[in-house]
């Protein structure tokens, strides 16, 4: 149990404490509390006092740790079931462990139905010939999304996409998506202020329509061109590419407004002392 809450279940262990002054805190103040504990911890708060019994139920923000065996499809099916507030923030961090499509498709349904504004999702990444998760349609129903973030998956948009009308952050990282939807992703995001795209493939001539863009980052194979289309605003660029040869260049004459360049070359420098070693 991480040192953070044990002080805060200790803090809260006494009966006395807990039906005197803590069993009365705003529930701001609460959910502030159980905000700095992970998911499951948080619950188990509910054993405190009548109180406490279904305060963990009524966070506005979720964060699943499927690695490391701290929750499990299961427990995240439990959560989502007794939640009794909108959910506004979710993160699943999946890396280290797969997780079958059904469980996805069953949570992001279940978001689907709540405000959501912040969705991070971080898939499975080991190379053992298992498909990626195809990312389902129900999510690109959420309108209310401000922050999106997705990690080693699929991206299909469906035929019946909008478009995010409120979406202002976008991070695709190792993201198998085609030229077209990543295009009509951007396009369709009005409000779009950062732009992440990191180790995408079988890109080329991307163009960027994103007339609020005002940071945008790019790693990886950076060869294809990049090209900013009504970006009046972008003054911040990021770039971290893999290779020293290709069209990346292009992108720092193609818009006037760029104020701060930042170029990584930390992938460059390890492919070199390997190709020496």
């Amino acid at each position: 149990m991480p040192k953070r809450t044990r002080f805060l279940l200790s803090l809260l262990s006494g009966k006395e404490e807990i039906e005197g002054g803590l069993s009365i805190l705003p529930s701001d103040v609460t959910h502030k509390i159980l905000s700095h504990m992970p998911i499951k911890e948080a619950g188990k708060t509910s054993v405190l006092s009548r109180y406490w019994r279904f305060q963990w139920s009524m966070l506005p923000s979720l964060e699943f740790d499927l690695d490391n065996d701290r929750d499990d499809p299961y427990y995240v099916d439990h959560v989502l079931l007794f939640h009794n507030a909108p959910i506004h923030s979710c993160k699943f961090n999946a890396e280290k462990v797969f997780i079958e499509r059904c469980d996805f498709d069953r949570w992001i349904l279940h978001l689907s139905r709540n405000p959501i504004k912040r969705f991070i999702l971080n898939c499975y990444t080991s190379e053992d010939g298992r498909k990626p998760y195809d990312v389902s349609s129900p999510l690109f129903s959420c309108q209310d999304l401000t922050h999106l973030e997705l990690s080693d998956c699929c991206l299909r948009l469906p035929g019946t996409f909008k478009g995010f009308r409120m979406l202002k952050s976008l991070a695709v990282k190792r993201v198998t998506v085609l030229q077209p939807d990543l295009e009509k992703l951007i396009a369709s995001s009005p409000l779009l202020e950062r732009l992440t795209l990191c180790y995408l493939k079988d890109i080329t001539g991307l163009k960027i329509d994103a007339p609020n863009l005002q940071f945008l980052k790019l790693q990886g194979n950076l060869q294809y061109y990049v090209e900013p289309k009504n970006t009046l605003h972008l003054v911040h660029v990021s770039l971290e590419p893999k290779r020293a040869y290709g069209k990346w260049h292009r992108l720092l004459t193609s818009t006037s407004s760029i104020r701060e360049l930042e170029i990584s070359l930390r992938s460059l420098v390890t492919q070199e002392n390997e190709a020496t070693s």
